[in-house]
């Protein structure tokens, strides 16, 4: 049918951590594919409260941001390595916490490796 529009929506109930005291529906994914009046819209992730960022988003922004600064700075002196490993070591709490384990996972195993490179770059 030419000129209509498909709307797929799957909602989660999705259980937070108790210290963040809330449940919230996340959108896993939304599409929408229209004629060329309307554009194609894909929604990836959007939480069910009118709250901008909820506090374990923030502190994966802040994991997240620290690992990118530190990463840049990492030729300036090894203790930029150290902090790269702890932010590192951030990441994949956070990635724990969110219910990511790939991705704590993996940021458990870069958190080892900087280590082991801050150890090496104070000799």
């Amino acid at each position: 049918m030419e000129g209509r529009r498909l709307v797929i929506f799957r909602y989660r109930e999705e259980e937070r951590p108790s210290f963040l005291k809330k449940r919230s529906k996340k959108l896993l994914f939304a599409v929408a594919d229209s004629t060329a009046e309307h554009s194609t819209k894909t929604i990836l992730s959007q939480t069910g409260s009118n709250d901008l960022m909820d506090a374990l988003t923030l502190f994966g922004l802040f994991a997240v941001s620290a690992m990118l600064v530190c990463y840049a700075l990492e030729s300036r002196s090894h203790w930029f390595v150290f902090l790269f490993a702890l932010s590192c070591a951030l990441g994949s709490i956070y990635g724990f916490l969110q219910g990511a384990w790939p991705f704590g996972g993996v940021e458990a195993v870069w958190s080892l490796v900087a280590l082991r490179r801050w150890g090496l770059a104070r000799r």
